[in-house]
């Protein structure tokens, strides 16, 4: 039911955020290449109806990037995070045939705090208006537009944590989350996650027998065990070999980012509602 009265908001807030137009008028629609799956979602959210966004990479099952291999078109609009980006992907950040874009000049920032960035409930809101600032740069024409689709993803993004907060807030859980922490603190009162120094030497396989401790504790208290597609392997098995676990995806390119934003609490809410029925 949860889910239905979401998708309902999402029609309809699709329908608000559609431009007005005469009968058989075509839309034009500007295509844009970026450089991230995540910025992709974005993309297509706030540039609505106006853009046909197109990304350089996918996602494969195990969450790991897949590079798409399409040469990109003479004069091709490219979108990236940062220079550091640009030059990640192959690309050079002054490309003579193509239009280079970026959100910020260079972030200094780990290539796992980069990646957490947009699973990040405080951080996307900035991440959205550097987005504006360079949509409106390539089509001011429809600036007025790009900022109420801006106003919208807020909006949404506000409304999915909050609904992360109702339904998953009290819940007790041990995070071994590659990137999602951020996500699940935002709507978790109380999460348990290993320092970053612990967990740096989990992930390189290293000190697992304290991580063999935490996940005997966690059974005992009885939290639920959460793991993302980017756990590291070493980490996900030890954690498989104690019980169930929770397992969050990675999103499609063309799926609603607030509607996987909202797959993902609900993915705990029922891992919580199905170890409460099993006990009675």
């Amino acid at each position: 039911m949860k889910r239905v009265l979401l998708l309902l908001l999402v029609c309809l807030s699709t329908l608000l955020g559609a431009p007005r137009s005469s009968p058989g008028a075509e839309l034009e629609r500007r295509s844009l290449w970026v450089t991230s799956p995540w910025l992709a979602l974005m993309c297509r959210f706030v540039g609505g109806v106006y853009v046909d966004v197109r990304s350089l990479v996918d996602w494969d099952e195990g969450g790991r990037y897949s590079v798409r291999g399409k040469a990109l078109p003479e004069g091709a609009t490219v979108i990236a995070l940062d220079d550091r980006d640009i030059l990640f992907y192959g690309l050079k950040v002054q490309e003579t045939h193509l239009s280079m874009r970026t959100l910020y000049s260079r972030l200094s920032l780990s290539e796992l705090d980069r990646e957490r960035l947009f699973l990040d409930p405080a951080g996307l809101p900035f991440l959205g208006q550097r987005l504006l600032v360079v949509l409106a740069d390539i089509d001011s024409d429809r600036y007025s537009y790009y900022q109420r689709r801006l106003a919208e993803f807020q909006s949404r993004l506000e409304s999915t944590v909050d609904v992360g907060r109702q339904i998953i807030g009290d819940v007790s859980l041990l995070d071994l989350t590659g990137r999602s922490s951020l996500l699940i603190e935002g709507a978790v009162k109380a999460p348990i996650r290993p320092p970053d120094a612990v967990w740096n030497k989990w992930c390189q396989g290293e000190g697992l027998p304290s991580l063999r401790l935490s996940l005997q504790e966690a059974r005992r208290r009885e939290w639920l065990v959460v793991v993302d597609v980017w756990t590291p392997e070493t980490v996900r098995l030890e954690a498989e070999g104690t019980g169930p676990i929770v397992v969050l995806p990675s999103p499609s390119l063309n799926q609603d980012l607030f509607l996987f934003l909202y797959d993902q609490y609900l993915a705990i809410w029922n891992a919580r509602r199905q170890k409460e029925s099993g006990k009675g």
